[in-house]
């Protein structure tokens, strides 16, 4: 369950991801992240391993698809973990409506950068019914844009987030 595409960033490794066999992966450790001084020794979680933390510790997942080549077994993943109903998926429109045809009730949010106005998601989005939003760049969102999305009966979310109390906010 990795967010970059490369190992760079993030782990002790370097290199694609998917350069890769899982046995290679689990040689590096999670070197990047809020408090990682407090997990000496971190590995890459597998999805198993990253729903079943959200679970033990009431977590929703956001869960980013970038490569995925079936979908069902992602979604049956996620139903296995109790957290088919408290999960949120973001992507880009492609993925996200092959995964609004196999399931209707996920909230499903395209990942917006902010290099381009909110206003372009806004219209991508719409092509998936419901329960359906925008997930963008936290510096690039005001109150106003939280409140139109809104309006438009879409969801807002946001990344880059470090508190509680910002999360909040939208």
């Amino acid at each position: 369950c990795m967010h970059d595409d490369e190992l760079d960033r993030t782990t002790t490794g370097t290199g694609d991801v998917l350069s890769y066999t899982y046995s290679e992966l689990m040689s590096f450790d999670v070197d990047y992240g809020n408090d990682i001084e407090d997990y000496p020794g971190l590995k890459i979680p597998t999805m198993i391993e990253y729903l079943n933390m959200c679970v033990i510790y009431n977590c929703v997942p956001v869960i980013e698809i970038k490569k995925i080549n079936d979908y069902e077994a992602f979604l049956k993943t996620i139903e296995e973990s109790g957290l088919i109903n408290r999960c949120i998926i973001s992507g880009g429109i492609e993925d996200l409506l092959k995964i609004r045809e196999l399931n209707t009730d996920i909230p499903l949010m395209v990942v917006g950068y902010s290099n381009k106005p909110y206003t372009f998601y806004t219209e991508l989005i719409q092509q998936l019914p419901e329960n359906s939003g925008i997930l963008y760049d936290y510096h690039s969102v005001d109150q106003a844009v939280v409140d139109e999305l809104h309006s438009m009966g879409l969801i807002a979310g946001v990344w880059t987030l470090d508190s509680g109390e910002e999360a909040a906010q939208y």
